[in-house]
C-alpha cells in the first residue's frame, strides 16, 4: 500500500516559522515589566463617552503566558516538518531517475 504524500510540508513549515517569528517578536516587544493598562473609549447608553480599561496588566500577562506556551507547543512541530523536508530532499538526491542507457526497443 502506497503511503500518502504530504504535499503541504513546505507550506506548513513556512507558515509555522512565520507564526513563531511573529509570536516571539510580540512577546519580546512587550516585556512584563513594561506593561500598562490599555485604555479605550466606550459609548454610554445616553450617547456620551467614558474611559474604560480595554486590557488590564493581568490580562496582558495571561495572554503573553499563553502565547509563550503556544510557541513551545509549536516548536516540536516545526522541527518535525524540518526533519521531513530534509529527509525528502535527501531521498530525492540519492535516488536517480532511470538508467543512462536507453532500452533497445526505444532506439529505433
Amino acid at each position: 500500500m502506497a503511503l500518502k504524500k504530504n504535499r503541504f510540508i513546505d507550506r506548513n513549515l513556512d507558515w509555522c516559522e512565520k507564526t513563531l517569528a511573529e509570536w516571539e517578536k510580540d512577546v519580546s516587544d512587550h516585556p512584563f515589566d513594561k506593561l500598562e493598562d490599555r485604555w479605550g473609549m466606550k459609548t454610554t447608553q445616553k450617547g456620551g463617552v467614558t474611559h474604560v480599561i480595554v486590557a488590564s496588566i493581568e490580562q496582558q500577562k495571561e495572554s503573553h503566558r499563553k502565547t509563550m506556551k503556544d510557541i513551545f507547543d509549536l516548536l516540536p512541530r516545526v522541527n518535525e516538518l524540518r526533519a521531513e523536508e530534509d529527509a525528502k530532499k535527501n531521498r530525492n538526491d540519492e535516488k536517480g531517475r532511470g538508467d543512462t542507457e536507453m532500452p533497445d526497443i526505444m532506439k529505433d
